[in-house]
């Protein structure tokens, strides 16, 4: 019951402390392009049927870098049921409408979940990430955090779970 407590307290410090600026200091973490989520653009013109219309190839928009920042992630025992979660926001920039994405991967299984970022001052935040961690393969995983919008989109380092 104690240990409950001791999580139910933390996420709501947590929740009520992620708009302060203080908390979370600009670590200037870099991600590779690689790690973009930014679709490629299509080098190739589309071939039309006759010679009196020309295709014009359509060139993808580039995405602005989201400094993705989780700030805890991992496997909650604590309730009726093992939940995987992930707390995170991006350092960046504020704006709404964008997926915050959480994907577990672990013994050729991968799952995710997604919720929609809220912006708060000078940060987007994603709402608490879970899903049920009954069905997951045990032993071994990874967490990844990843942001996706219109304009932005990026990746946080990946974090180790152990499914028990």
């Amino acid at each position: 019951m104690r240990k409950l407590i001791a999580i139910a307290s933390t996420v709501l410090a947590a929740t009520a402390l992620s708009g302060c600026t203080l908390l979370y200091p600009n670590w200037g973490t870099e991600v590779s392009p690689s790690d973009s989520a930014a679709p490629s653009a299509s080098s190739s013109p589309i071939e039309s049927p006759s010679e009196s219309a020309s295709a014009t190839p359509s060139v993808a928009p580039v995405l602005a870098k989201a400094e993705v920042v989780v700030f805890d992630a991992g496997l909650d025992t604590s309730g009726s049921a093992p939940m995987i979660f992930a707390m995170a926001d991006i350092a960046n920039f504020a704006e709404a409408g964008g997926k915050c994405i959480l994907t577990f991967t672990g013994s050729g299984v991968t799952k995710s979940v997604e919720v929609t970022g809220l912006d708060n001052v000078n940060r987007t935040q994603c709402p608490l990430m879970q899903m049920p961690a009954k069905g997951l393969p045990k032993g071994a995983g990874i967490l990844t955090v990843q942001y996706v919008s219109t304009t932005h989109a990026g990746n946080a380092p990946s974090v180790s779970v152990v499914i028990p």
